[in-house]
């Protein structure tokens, strides 16, 4: 909830772990890593409104499908997002591992 107030301005009560995913360091570079990702529900409109990105993390924000989303997120996430969201509807937590 920290670093969506950090870098959106937003105040989440509430956040729903989905998933955890460990990522095995192929290239070295970043070392292997534990991603988690949460579920906060629907923004409301005074939410969106309220949204001002950090000027030193994000250049930009925008709302996409999730057709549209899968490529700007990577191989990494544009994998794992589709089960979290699939876990999500079947009310349970996933793990992954590479």
């Amino acid at each position: 909830m920290r670093e969506v107030r950090e870098e959106l301005g937003l105040l989440i009560d509430k956040l729903d772990l989905v998933c955890v995913a460990y990522h095995r360091d192929d290239d070295g570079i970043k070392g292997d890593r534990v991603v988690f990702v949460f579920d906060s529900g629907v923004l409301s409109e005074s939410q969106i409104d309220s949204i001002s990105l950090g000027e030193d993390e994000l250049s930009e924000c925008r709302f996409v499908t999730l057709d549209e989303a899968l490529p700007l997120l990577g191989a990494m996430f544009g994998q794992r997002i589709p089960a979290a969201l699939q876990a999500r509807k079947q009310n349970r937590i996933l793990y992954l591992e590479d």
